[in-house]
């Protein structure tokens, strides 16, 4: 049995700037191996989030194929393609997106609600990720009550109440001081390697993204290992 996870072959994209056809991403060669670890840097500008996009399924490569778990995603449908990411993968973001009406367990027992499991098994599920990331006596705060690493705290448990098989992260620890960064870093890889997941994480901090497996990054188009 393989343990390549993910896979990217010949990935291009371009988007058009009025006359102008910019090519962003020139042939993105990638494998992910089951629970391991990736950061790609790269200046401002260069691709990395469309990149991460590609990869979660959230938009099509020009060409290209992207393999998840043996199936090529560019020949799924559209709603195939949501099944595949509330099924295999775990998204976080620069902003945690969490949903201000609900409760921190609320959101982050969403993504197990949408899978329609039942309620209190979803809750259940939701407490003990948000135990593991530290926000137990929290767990009825609403995100306005809640601090930026909280938030983020909470976000990162959403992601992973799933069980994914690969959390796409895109700059998670942007949006915080230096201290809150590297807790959060520390964080969501350690949730991460405990739970057996691979992670693709987007950072613009090179020296956390040392902690991963492997760096690459994003330059002129190509992905590079360094």
């Amino acid at each position: 049995m393989s343990n390549v996870l993910l896979t990217a072959n010949s990935v291009k994209k371009s988007f058009n700037d009025g006359d102008l056809s910019v090519n962003v991403l020139k042939g993105i060669e990638l494998s992910v191996n089951k629970n391991e670890t990736i950061s790609i840097i790269g200046s401002s500008g260069s691709g990395k989030s469309t990149l991460l996009h590609l990869l979660g399924g959230l938009d099509t490569p020009d060409n290209g194929d992207i393999i998840i778990n043996d199936q090529n995603i560019n020949k799924l449908s559209h709603t195939e393609r949501g099944v595949l990411r509330n099924k295999y993968l775990g998204f976080i973001y620069q902003f945690h997106h969490l949903l201000p009406e609900f409760t921190a367990i609320e959101n982050v027992a969403m993504p197990l609600l949408i899978r329609r499991c039942p309620k209190n098994q979803a809750l259940e599920k939701a407490e003990e990720l948000l135990r593991g990331v530290g926000l137990s006596d929290r767990i009825k705060h609403k995100p306005g009550e809640l601090s930026g690493g909280e938030r983020q705290r909470t976000a990162i448990a959403r992601a992973l109440v799933t069980n994914p098989m690969c959390v796409l992260a895109d700059e998670p620890t942007g949006n915080l001081d230096e201290k809150s960064a590297r807790e959060v870093f520390e964080l969501v890889i350690n949730l991460n390697k405990r739970l057996g997941s691979s992670m693709i994480m987007v950072t613009h901090n090179l020296e956390l993204s040392k902690k991963s497996d492997r760096v690459f990054e994003l330059k002129d188009g190509i992905l590079i290992e360094l």
